[in-house]
């Protein structure tokens, strides 16, 4: 008869027997071939003989004490599903070109898998994934190749076969600490975007992680980034010529954007007193095409009028500030001598005072010089401008690999009883960021 499809077996027909009757021989073949043949042949033995032919409805029940399953066919059990066993990739190596092991080892790459890793090394470059060496797989992160900041020695990192998207690629999901550029705009909102974008950290923290301040689509209170340290490193371009000196700068390796300044040198205090001369001009500075400031205007002497030179004018800059003008000297002063007029300031320097003897110079960076004082009834000299400024913050990608700097000397100093004061030189400051 057979099991009744319910988990119930009913013996052939002639069972049950009748006390005092004969066994026959056709009884007991029939019934004992029944109980082996549809009976024991369907039952599961503990040894692993039988092999199932259907599904088994458990009814609520589980199996227990099951061990880890190891084959794609092959169930799991519920610690190795909770602690990812099947995605976690071992024996992992190499920067760029990463590999590792799935266990049990796929035949092939498809669409939706996910592998978990623990990078050993840092990577340098486009890195790529082979699994159980089916082969090398380009690793994307936001829909494009993702770069070497992206995976960091020890930090995990999941990625989602795909091919069915513009590339076939392992997707990260995430990221192994590290915030790419393109995250977060100068304004504050979530902005997953450019990587030509600047990237600052925040406070000086303990290792190279950077948070994202900016988008190069706005610029307003842009910052940068400093990566293994907070302090930017600051190179200087000082005059040392009268007139302009022309230097070069050399975009190191790594850089990832400078802020300019540029300061002109500021102009020279006129003469005072008898056979007096106007003070000179100071000359331009300027960084490439990027950034320049015009100089400062000499200050006129006390024969010819003895006006305060103009200021200087920045210009290209994000912030360009104008010099301040030299103030005038005083006319037929009688014998006091203290009528000269004091230089301008720049941004970076302040003007020199007029005396009544010898004007004062001007200060560091591009202050204009004092005028010279008269000793009796003559002019005193006006005092130069001070130099122009400029500010600019430009990315590393936008610089060629040596810029012309040009950095202006000041303006002489006009003659006369009493000279008036030089003008001081301009600078140019170039603050880089890695």
């Amino acid at each position: 008869m057979a099991f009744n499809g319910s988990g119930t077996f009913s013996l052939v027909s002639g069972n049950p027997v009748v006390t005092g009757t004969t066994i026959s021989s056709t009884w007991a073949n029939n019934t004992l071939s029944d109980i082996a043949n549809n009976g024991l042949t369907n039952v599961i033995v503990k040894d692993g003989q039988t092999t199932i032919t259907a599904n088994l409805p458990m009814a609520g029940f589980i199996h227990t004490g099951v061990g880890n399953g190891s084959s794609a066919n092959h169930y799991p059990a519920i610690s190795q599903v909770q602690n990812f066993s099947f995605n976690a990739l071992t024996s992992v190596s190499g920067a760029n070109t990463i590999t590792g092991n799935a266990t049990p080892t796929p035949s092939s790459y498809s669409n939706g898998q996910m592998f978990i890793m623990l990078p050993v090394n840092d990577a340098t470059g486009q890195p790529t994934l082979n699994v159980s060496s089916i082969g090398a797989i380009p690793i994307f992160w936001n829909g494009t190749t993702a770069t070497s900041n992206l995976i960091r020695s020890g930090r995990p990192i999941l990625t989602v076969y795909s091919s069915t998207a513009s590339a076939t690629a392992f997707h990260m999901i995430g990221n192994s600490g590290f915030i790419p550029a393109g995250m977060i705009t100068a304004r504050g909102q979530l902005f997953v975007g450019s990587t030509a974008n600047s990237v600052i950290n925040l406070a000086a923290p303990a290792s190279d992680d950077s948070i994202l301040v900016s988008s190069a689509s706005n610029t307003a209170g842009m910052v940068w980034k400093g990566r293994d340290s907070f302090a930017p490193t600051i190179t200087t371009f000082t005059a040392t010529s009268t007139t302009t000196t022309s230097l070069n700068w050399t975009k190191p390796s790594g850089l990832t954007a400078v802020i300019i300044e540029v300061v002109s040198g500021g102009g020279g205090g006129g003469g005072g007193g008898a056979g007096t001369s106007a003070g000179t001009a100071g000359h331009a500075s300027e960084f490439g095409a990027q950034a320049s400031a015009s100089a400062g205007a000499g200050g006129q002497d006390g024969g010819g009028g003895n006006l305060g030179g103009s200021g200087g004018l920045g210009a290209s800059g994000d912030i360009n500030v104008g010099g301040c003008a030299g103030s005038n000297g005083q006319a037929n002063i009688g014998t006091q001598g203290n009528g000269a007029g004091t230089g301008g300031s720049s941004a970076l320097g302040g003007g020199g005072i007029g005396q009544s003897t010898a004007g004062e110079n001007g200060r560091p960076y591009g202050g204009g010089g004092g005028g010279g004082g008269s000793p009796s009834t003559q002019n005193s000299g006006g005092g130069g401008g001070g130099g122009g400024y400029s500010k600019k913050r430009v990315l590393a990608s936008t610089l060629a690999a040596t810029e012309t700097v040009k950095v202006g000397g000041g303006g002489t100093a006009g003659s006369g009883t009493h000279a008036g004061g030089t003008g001081a030189a301009g600078i140019v400051i170039v603050t880089e960021f890695y």
